[in-house]
């Protein structure tokens, strides 16, 4: 239960068009960048504190830093309405970022207009034949990541 509470308790958030920042209880900058393909449709989602880098830090309240990030995520897609928001992960990074960015992207698909379906590229419907086109395309072009898809529900078969 306190774990799930800890998810509920995102720090206060500032919304812009390509990104979303909060300062957490020490003051450091948290940023989630949303770096959208040309036509917003399909958009890869990044996160940092205090200009850090994407490295693991482990530094204090990671739980709220997490919970930042989701609602970060689902506010701006709730504005910008992506048809596919995903996470990556390189070959070179620590098990613990796999396993961070696994979790985070199930924390989305529970909940609200969005399905996790980690590289599942086969369950997007059909007849989204410029989605498929993307994400092929992105696992194709890096063959050794792994990628995270979140999906919007109506897109799915």
């Amino acid at each position: 239960m306190l774990l799930q509470e800890l998810f509920d308790q995102p720090y206060k958030l500032k919304l812009l068009d390509t990104h979303a920042e909060a300062r957490d209880s020490e003051g450091r900058l948290i940023t989630v960048d949303f770096d959208a393909w040309p036509d917003r449709r399909t958009v890869m989602v990044t996160f940092e504190r205090d200009h850090g880098g994407w490295a693991l830090t482990s530094q204090g309240d990671q739980y709220r830093v997490l919970a930042t990030v989701i609602a970060a995520v689902k506010a701006w897609a709730a504005r910008h309405q992506p048809e596919c928001l995903y996470f990556s992960t390189g070959p070179n990074d620590p098990p613990s970022r796999h396993r961070l960015y696994h979790r985070l992207s199930q924390q989305l698909g529970q909940q609200g207009n969005y399905q996790y379906l980690a590289q599942a590229v086969d369950r997007v419907d059909p007849t989204q034949e410029f989605l498929i086109f993307y994400l092929k395309a992105i696992l194709r072009n890096s063959p050794r990541d792994r990628f995270y898809f979140l999906v919007r529900r109506d897109l799915v078969s």
